[in-house]
């Protein structure tokens, strides 16, 4: 197996990657926080199966491909209530959604109104994992220049 050899830049100091790897920590400790909040959230959701009924994009801002958000209604029933909630989605790595298609969903069963925001969930998950690898490679460049 080949070993990676990690050079560090001998101009900065240790304490500047003491510093970045702190800052790091935080930013991974409060995004974790935010992901565990989502998770603890939907703890007790049910799964439900809706059905698209809209799917597009629509921008938010005064430029338009600065602000561009995927979307898609979906219509559910519960408890003999119908329910049409908008939820964003991205089409990054997906194939995106047709009308008419279903999507499994998270409800939760107190307030069927209220549906898991997938979309944020999944984005804070992926923030936490990119900071946790950034921060132990600071980390592992600050023990390197500490010897």
């Amino acid at each position: 197996m080949k070993k990676i050899k990690t050079e560090i830049n001998n101009n900065i100091s240790p304490k500047i990657y003491l510093i970045i790897f702190i800052f790091a920590l935080l930013m991974f400790i409060c995004t974790f926080i935010v992901t565990a909040k989502y998770y603890i959230t939907i703890k007790d959701y049910i799964k439900i199966n809706a059905t698209i009924i809209e799917s597009g994009y629509r921008y938010t801002g005064p430029t338009s491909e600065e602000s561009k958000i995927n979307y898609i209604k979906v219509k559910y029933e519960y408890k003999n209530n119908e329910y049409i909630k908008e939820l964003r989605i991205t089409d990054f790595l997906i194939k995106y959604p047709n009308v008419g298609s279903n999507r499994t969903i998270l409800i939760n069963p107190n307030n069927p109104g209220e549906v898991d925001n997938h979309y944020m969930r999944m984005i804070c998950s992926i923030a936490s994992v990119l900071l946790l690898i950034f921060t132990l490679f600071v980390f592992n460049a600050y023990r390197i220049k500490k010897r």
